[in-house]
């Protein structure tokens, strides 16, 4: 199929494939950055989790 003239002069492929490989690494470093967050939050959530559970049965004491 022959593309037409209006096609090849306003889809310019460099600067698609810069785009796309820059939100690639956008994404990957979120993703990232996301992981890290969660494994630091972790251990905080789970102790405050324990001391909830602890708190609990002594208040209807």
């Amino acid at each position: 199929m022959k593309e037409s003239y209006k096609t090849k002069r306003f889809i310019n492929v460099p600067l698609m494939n810069r785009v796309i490989s820059f939100h690639k690494l956008t994404f990957t470093y979120l993703l990232r950055a996301f992981v890290v967050m969660a494994r630091a939050q972790y251990p905080i959530l789970t102790e405050l989790f324990h001391y909830y559970l602890y708190l609990l049965p002594n208040c209807s004491q």
